[in-house]
C-alpha cells in the first residue's frame, strides 16, 4: 500500500547510550525492570540494577543528551535515575510527595541542563536542574482546561523554545515557551489541531509536526513565524498516533497505532505499511538507533523488542538469548551529536617576509555521547559568518587584526549535518 502525505518527524521513546565502542538501547520490561540492548549486534546485554527496588510500573524513560543518565518515570509518581556507566538505579528525584501524578514524558532541553516532565494528571510542566537531579520549578503561565491533558514537548535545537500541544478538540492548541525563562508566551491556536497529542521537530528545526488524534491529520507550524502552515495532512493510516520516529538524515520516519507500523518517506510524500510484525500486537513506542539503521518497537503484548531494517523494511527482532523480555514497552531516543567542552585559546603568529599572520587557536573536547563527524566555527551567535570547518578538536582563525576581541561559536555536526547547540569563547 502506497499513499501521499507530507513529512513527519517523531516522538521516540528510545534511549541509547554509548559505553565504550557499544550503543545501548533501554527498554522497560514487565513494568518494573530495564534491560539495555547492543545495537551494533541487536543482542540483549544486561539488565540495570535496582538495589532499592526504586522501579514501578514505568510509564517513561529518557535520557540526557550526554548519555550518562537515564531518567525513568514510575506509576507511583517519582522519577528514578540510572547512571549508565554502572548501569544501576542511585536514588529518585528530589521532589516533595504529589509534585507529580501522571507523568506522560520527560524531555532534556539540548544542553542537557534541565529536563521538561510532563504531567498529564497535575497538567503542568516541571523543570528538573539535571545536575542536582531535583526539582527546579515549573513553567509558569501554562493554561489547561481541567477536561484536557498534555503528553509531550519539544525544544528547538538552540534550545531556547518549546513547544506542547494541549489535547483538546478543535480548536486546539500548542503553547510555546521560552525555555530560557521556563514561561508560556503564547499560544498558537488553531481548527486544524483536534485533539492534538504526538509532537515533533525537524532536525533543522524549522517545522514542528502536530498529529491530531481527533481528525488523523498532521499539522505543520512554522517556527520562524509560529503560524499553522495549511492545509494539514489528511490520512486515514494516521489513527490513534502514539509515537513517531525520525531516521537521523530526516528522510524516513515512523508512525504507530496501537498494532500497526507505518513509515513515511518525506521526500516522495508516501506511506508504505503496515510491516508484517507480529498479529495482535501491542506498541506504543518507537525509535531509530542514531546509525539511523534500525527501527525499535517493543512489543507490549509479548515477549519481543520488533526490529525493522530501515534500508530494506525487513522485520526482525532483538535476540533475547535469556529470554528476559516479557511485556517491554517503553524505550526512549537522545538528540543528536551534543556540543564540544572546554573551549580554549590561544593566541600566536606568523611572519612570512613583511607580513604578520595574527592567528586566534582554538581547541575543545569532544562530547561523550554520538561522535561528531565535524565541528564548524563561526564568529557570529546567528551562525551565518562561518570562520571554517574541522574533523579534528582544533581550530586556527587567521589574519585576525590586532586589539580586536572575537567571540567563536563552535557546533558539532553529524554525520547526516545535524548542529549541536554551540560552544562559545570570546578571545580578548
Amino acid at each position: 500500500m502506497t499513499k501521499k502525505l507530507f513529512g513527519l518527524a517523531g516522538l521516540l521513546f528510545l534511549v541509547l547510550a554509548r559505553l565504550g565502542a557499544a550503543s545501548y538501547a533501554y527498554v522497560s520490561n514487565d513494568s518494573n525492570s530495564v534491560f539495555y540492548i547492543d545495537t551494533t549486534t541487536n543482542t540483549v546485554a544486561g539488565e540495570v540494577a535496582d538495589p532499592s527496588g526504586l522501579l514501578n510500573a514505568i510509564s517513561f524513560v529518557a535520557i540526557s543528551p550526554n548519555e550518562q543518565k537515564v531518567y525513568v518515570a514510575n506509576d507511583d509518581g517519582t522519577i528514578s535515575i540510572i547512571i549508565t556507566s554502572t548501569q544501576e538505579v542511585i536514588g529518585n528525584i528530589n521532589a516533595p510527595v504529589g509534585t507529580f501524578d501522571i507523568i506522560r514524558s520527560i524531555t532534556f532541553s539540548p544542553n542537557g541542563k534541565k529536563a521538561y516532565v510532563v504531567d498529564g494528571g497535575n497538567l503542568t510542566v516541571s523543570v528538573i536542574d539535571v545536575a542536582t537531579d531535583s526539582l527546579d520549578h515549573q513553567v509558569s503561565g501554562l493554561v489547561v482546561p481541567g477536561i484536557d491533558t498534555l503528553y509531550y514537548v519539544v525544544f528547538t535545537p538552540d534550545g531556547k523554545w518549546a513547544y506542547v500541544p494541549i489535547t483538546q478538540a478543535s480548536p486546539g492548541t500548542v503553547a510555546v515557551i521560552d525555555a530560557t525563562a521556563d514561561a508560556v508566551v503564547q499560544s498558537i491556536v488553531s481548527p486544524e489541531f483536534n485533539f492534538p497529542r504526538a509532537i515533533a521537530i525537524a532536525p533543522d528545526g524549522k517545522i514542528i509536526y502536530v498529529g491530531n488524534n481527533g481528525s488523523t491529520t498532521i499539522s505543520r507550524i512554522d517556527t520562524t513565524t509560529n503560524t499553522v502552515m495549511s492545509p494539514a495532512t489528511s490520512d486515514p493510516a494516521l489513527t490513534n498516533m502514539q509515537s513517531f520516529a525520525l531516521t537521523p538524515d530526516g528522510q524516513k520516519l515512523y508512525t504507530n497505532n496501537f498494532s500497526a507500523i507505518f513509515s513515511l518517506n518525506t521526500v516522495t510524500g508516501a506511506v508504505t505499511g503496515p510491516y508484517a510484525i507480529p498479529v495482535d500486537s501491542e506498541i506504543a513506542s518507537l525509535g531509530v538507533t542514531p546509525d539511523g539503521k534500525t527501527l525499535y518497537a517493543p512489543n507490549a503484548a509479548g515477549t519481543t523488542v520488533i526490529t525493522i531494517d530501515v534500508a530494506s523494511d525487513a522485520v526482525g527482532a532483538v535476540v533475547d538469548t535469556g529470554s528476559v523480555f516479557d511485556q517491554p514497552k517503553w524505550l526512549g531516543m537522545p538528540g543528536s551529536v551534543q556540543a564540544p567542552t572546554g573551549l580554549k585559546s590561544t593566541k600566536t603568529s606568523d611572519t612570512f617576509l613583511a607580513q604578520v599572520d595574527l592567528i586566534n587557536a582554538l581547541s575543545w573536547t569532544a562530547p561523550t555521547g554520538i561522535a561528531p563527524a565535524s565541528y564548524s566555527v563561526y564568529r557570529n551567535d546567528a551562525l551565518t559568518d562561518l570562520a571554517g570547518t574541522t574533523q579534528t578538536t582544533s581550530f586556527a582563525d587567521h589574519n585576525r587584526n590586532p586589539g580586536v576581541p572575537y567571540t567563536y561559536y563552535v557546533v558539532s555536526v553529524s554525520q547526516f549535518g545535524i548542529k549541536s547547540s554551540p560552544a562559545i569563547l570570546t578571545v580578548p
